[in-house]
Formats: structure tokens, C-alpha cells, sequence
């Protein structure tokens, strides 16, 4: 792996406060738990930094924007958005794959992706309309939520010993999405982790039986 904190997409404008868009696991559900069992598990590696489980995230959507940059009316108007995003989408549930070295981070991937990318599509489309769209970075490529982050290049070797690590500690997981989640983000560098602050949350519309 190389290291997570060298992507473009991680200089951001400042490191305290910025707005993205996760979905969140409640806080009863299996996965929070999971996580921080197979953390333990898996130990302390050099070069990675495990996310703290309280943390775990899907994310939505990453904008490139900071509360303290709009004025009121615009806050009401990016809040009111958001709520007609929410509205229009179902809830749904994403199961994982057990997490996987992948580039810069250890990641666990999700499926099916059609509630997910319903979602998003609802989230840049209201956006877009309400005059939002050079806020929008490029869309995730896919659900996902982050195991542990890169802080030093780990090597091809090392790498493989990692995955078999994690394949005896780890399990599939999985994660109910009937509700999204305006966040304010902070990034540790030398941490190796993100934090972040809840502001808003909408529920999606009640799954039909």
C-alpha cells in the first residue's frame, strides 16, 4: 500500500470542518462491535492506522465546502437540498466484503449498489438544482467503509501478509442505510485517521414491505 494522506483528494482546503455526507451505522448494530473486536485482533502494524469503530462511515458524497462559507439563507437552502434528496430514496442494506488491502487503505466493499447509487444520484442532482454543483467533488467509487488508512508505504510482501491477517480475524459485515448524515470532518495526517462532528441527519423513506 502507499500512503493515504500523499492523494490529491486528502489537500484539502483546511483540515478541520469539512462537509461531506455519510451514512452511518446505528449505534446498536453489529458492525461497530465487529470492528473493534477484529481491530483488536489484527494488532498494531507499522504503516497503518486503524479508524477508530465510533467512526466507521459510508461516504455519500465529499463536498468541497465549510460551514463558515455560507451565508444563512444558503445553509437553509444546502439544508433544504438535502432533506428533498433524502425524501426521494428508499432505505436499504449494504452487506461487505471482508476488508480488503486495497491501493492506499484497507477497505471493505459493499453490495448491492442500486440503493447506494439511488442515493447519491439523488444527492448531487438536488445539489446541482439548488446551486450548489462546484461544491460537489467526484462521486465515491463505490460503498465502502475503511478498515485502517496507509500512513507509511507498506510493500508488496508485507501486503500479502496483512491480507492473510486479516482474512482469520475478520467477517463479512453488514449495515442497515435508513438514514444520511451531514458531517463535519477533521483529518489527522500523522494519526492516520479522520473524526468528525454530526450536524444534520434525514431519514430515507420507510422500505416497502
Amino acid at each position: 500500500m502507499r500512503r493515504f494522506f500523499d492523494r490529491p483528494d486528502t489537500r484539502w482546503p483546511r483540515r478541520e470542518g469539512a462537509l461531506h455526507l455519510y451514512a452511518l451505522p446505528d449505534s446498536g448494530e453489529s458492525v461497530i462491535e465487529a470492528t473493534e473486536r477484529e481491530g483488536s485482533a489484527f494488532g498494531n502494524w507499522e504503516g497503518i492506522a486503524l479508524q477508530p469503530p465510533q467512526y466507521l462511515h459510508v461516504t455519500l458524497q465529499r463536498l468541497n465546502l465549510y460551514r463558515d462559507q455560507l451565508s444563512e439563507d444558503q445553509w437553509l437552502s444546502f439544508l433544504g437540498a438535502l432533506d428533498a434528496a433524502a425524501q426521494s430514496v428508499s432505505e436499504f442494506k449494504l452487506g461487505f466484503s471482508l476488508p480488503r488491502v486495497h491501493g492506499e487503505a484497507v477497505e471493505a466493499f459493499g453490495t448491492p449498489r442500486r440503493g447506494w447509487d439511488n442515493l447519491v444520484d439523488a444527492i448531487r442532482t438536488a445539489l446541482g438544482r439548488a446551486g450548489f454543483q462546484t461544491a460537489l467533488t467526484d462521486p465515491p467509487f463505490g460503498p465502502h467503509y475503511t478498515f485502517a488508512y496507509c500512513t507509511a508505504d507498506t510493500g508488496q510482501e508485507n501486503d500479502t501478509h496483512i491480507q492473510k491477517v486479516l482474512d482469520q480475524v475478520c467477517q463479512p459485515q453488514s449495515m442497515v442505510v435508513d438514514s444520511m448524515h451531514l458531517v463535519a470532518v477533521n483529518q489527522y495526517p500523522d494519526e492516520g485517521v479522520f473524526r468528525f462532528d454530526r450536524l444534520h441527519s434525514w431519514p430515507l423513506k420507510p422500505k416497502v414491505s
